[in-house]
Formats: C-alpha cells, sequence, structure tokens
C-alpha cells in the first residue's frame, strides 16, 4: 500500500487505468486504484437513490478482494452526511458516533472516511465512495484527500459509465429472461405436441374397440367420441404449431377445424368470423361446441328437402364474444322433451357453455339455431 502519491500522479494514474475500462469495469478498476493506494480495510463505490434512502453498492472489496455487494438503508450511515456535504471523515470514533450503524458493529468498524461526487448539472450525488477502516489510521487526512482527487478527476464520466453498466445489466437481464422464456416455450410446445399424440392414441383405441362392435348405434357414439378427441388434439396440433402459446387466432382455427372433421363437400359453410383470438381456457370448450352443433346439426337438421346449409359466425365486443351455429334445416322441435333434448346432444353444449361461463340460446330461424355467449379476457 502507498499512500505518499502525488496529485499529479493519482491522477495520471487513474487517467491510465481507465483509458480503456467501461461500465462496471471502469467502477472496479477505481475500487482497486483506491485500494492499491491507501489502507483501507474495506472500499465501497455505490450508487445511491436519495429518494428511497438507499445505497446500491457497485463494486466491493475487502483487503482488495471483491466480496458480495449487498445494498443497505442510508438512515442511521454517515453516508448521509457524506451525501449532505460531499465528504465524510471520522477516521477513529464513528461506532460511537453513529451506534445505530448495525453494519459498523457487524465487521467491528472504527474509522470511516467517504465522498460523495456530484456531475455537472445536478444538484444531488449519484455516486458514492466510502472507505472503513477496522483499526486507526496513520495520517487518515491523507487518505481524504486521496478520495477527493480521485472523486474530482471522475466526476465528469460517471455518469456515463453509470449508465453504460446499468445498459449492460439491463441487456444481460432481458438476455437471460428472454433464453427463460424460450425454455419454457419449448418445453410448453413440447408438452401440446405429446398431448396431441396421446389423443391420437386413444383415438386409434376407440377405432379399435369400434372393430368389435356390431350394433350400428354404440358405433356411432364412438365415431362422435373420436371426433370430440380430434377436435381437442387439433387445438394442441395449433398451438404446437403457434408463436402464441396462449391464444390462437379464432378465424383460422374454426376453419381449419371444420375443414379438418366436417366433409365439407356434402355441405354449404358460409364463415363470418372476426379476426380476433381467443385464449386456450376457452378455445378447447368453443372446439368442442363447434364439433357437437355440427353433429347435431348432421343428426336431425336436414332431410333431403334441405338444402344442407350452414353458417358459423364469431364476433367480438371487447370482452364479449357472441358465437352463432345456424343451419338451414328443419329447426327444433316446438316443444323439447326432456327425451329430445338428451337425443339433440344439447345437454353436452348447456356443460361446455357452463365451462366457460357462457349464456346459451336456441331458437328456430329459418332452420335451427345455436347462440353462446361468453367473456374472453386477454391479459
Amino acid at each position: 500500500m502507498n499512500s505518499n502519491y502525488s496529485k499529479q500522479t493519482l491522477l495520471e494514474k487513474v487517467s491510465t487505468v481507465t483509458k480503456y475500462a467501461f461500465g462496471q469495469e471502469y467502477f472496479s478498476v477505481i475500487a482497486n486504484t483506491i485500494s492499491q493506494t491507501i489502507e483501507a480495510d474495506y472500499i465501497f463505490i455505490s450508487k445511491v437513490d436519495i429518494s428511497n434512502g438507499k445505497a446500491h453498492p457497485i463494486v466491493s472489496l475487502k483487503h482488495g478482494i471483491p466480496i458480495e455487494s449487498i445494498s443497505y438503508d442510508l438512515k442511521n450511515t454517515p453516508c448521509l452526511e457524506v451525501i449532505d456535504s460531499c465528504v465524510g471523515y471520522y477516521p477513529t470514533n464513528a461506532q460511537k458516533m453513529f451506534p445505530k450503524d448495525i453494519y459498523f458493529k457487524q465487521i467491528n468498524i472504527n474509522g470511516y472516511i467517504g465522498v460523495s461526487i456530484v456531475p455537472e448539472g445536478q444538484d444531488s450525488p449519484n455516486i458514492i465512495i466510502t472507505c472503513l477502516y477496522e483499526n486507526e489510521v496513520e495520517k487518515p487526512e491523507k487518505h481524504l484527500e486521496i478520495l477527493q482527487y480521485i472523486s474530482d478527476s471522475i466526476k465528469n464520466t460517471v455518469k456515463r459509465e453509470l449508465l453504460l453498466k446499468e445498459n449492460y445489466t439491463l441487456k444481460k437481464i432481458t438476455k437471460e429472461r428472454s433464453e427463460e422464456l424460450n425454455q419454457a416455450q419449448t418445453l410448453l410446445k413440447e408438452i401440446h405436441h405429446r398431448v396431441k399424440n396421446n389423443l391420437q392414441i386413444v383415438s386409434s383405441l376407440l377405432n379399435r374397440q369400434k372393430t368389435k362392435i356390431k350394433d350400428e348405434h354404440s358405433k356411432t357414439i364412438f365415431d362422435e367420441c373420436k371426433q370430440q378427441i380430434r377436435a381437442i388434439a387439433f387445438v394442441h396440433d395449433m398451438l404446437y404449431a403457434s408463436s402464441d402459446l396462449k391464444t390462437v387466432k379464432t378465424n383460422t382455427f374454426i376453419k381449419a377445424l371444420i375443414k379438418n372433421q366436417v366433409n365439407s363437400k356434402f355441405y354449404n359453410i358460409d364463415f363470418d368470423i372476426e379476426d380476433t383470438t381467443i385464449t386456450i381456457d376457452n378455445l378447447i370448450p368453443l372446439g368442442l361446441i363447434l364439433i357437437e352443433c355440427y353433429i347435431n346439426t348432421l343428426k336431425h337438421a336436414f332431410t333431403n328437402e334441405h338444402e344442407k346449409n350452414i353458417s358459423i359466425s364469431l364476433a367480438r365486443d371487447n370482452d364479449d364474444i357472441k358465437y352463432i351455429f345456424k343451419d338451414k334445416g328443419k329447426g327444433f322441435p316446438e316443444h323439447e322433451d326432456n327425451a329430445t333434448k338428451k337425443s339433440t346432444n344439447l345437454y353436452l353444449i348447456k356443460a361446455l357453455t357452463k365451462q366457460i361461463s357462457g349464456t346459451l340460446s336456441t331458437y328456430n330461424s329459418n332452420g335451427a339455431v345455436i347462440q353462446i355467449n361468453f367473456k374472453d379476457t386477454q391479459s
């Protein structure tokens, strides 16, 4: 350690060692220069947040070796007085003068010297340099003078270097979070892909069991189950292929689902789907409702004298979604009993509508109309 630097020599040294240092490295070089120049046991270069009463160490050294930097409250510490006066000088009795400074007691500090740096054009400091001493120091005035020399020589550059450091830190955090997000998205995509594959296996198992059944009505039930499973698998397949794993374009989804599930050459299907998105929580029930509407129409709507026309519409008004499935078939019976409702699969549509906290309306208008209103909130 050597405190016998002239002012000119010290300024030249600071200028030389910081010439090619930027951001965090710049402050590390300054801290090491101080450590090599004066005999402080602890050296801290900290950013001060006066409005919140906090100090955030940028570099922390103990006997010249970097240690963990931990933010602390300015209250009850001599740092507040340093900020007010730009210098602080308590060479031998700091612990007695600041009895509430817990850190002093923890590491047995008796002496304290600090300077604050106020950049040109500012009224308050943004950086404070503090040196802590376990034992009494010879010529503490010289130490204070050296710190003042250094603070004067860097006061016009610390603001820039602090911005560089914070920019680097922000970029680093952004990169790390981006990598974490990419990993999470990759994992979620893989989950969707595996769910789809598992559902396809279930569908294949149902198909295998169907071959063992001779009753045509039971075979129809198996086919309906397979359609429902394929609809769910289709949603997961779309999410796997999508860049957004929370929502899916409704227009694309409904048209693709119908094309995937329905032999459209036997039907005239008219779409009026708003170009919006729906969250995954509502998308799967909506897909199942769509398939149930189609199955219901296929079973009950059309006779030979009816053109097989279907229209599907969906519109959004803020969080409110209105979905309408309409056919130009024979319509709902005038008086539906429970057996009829069960046979038309409305009980399942009602259950799915309840799942998305929606309301279901059924009526006739040149055919059967199923209308569902529900909310879809996207954060």
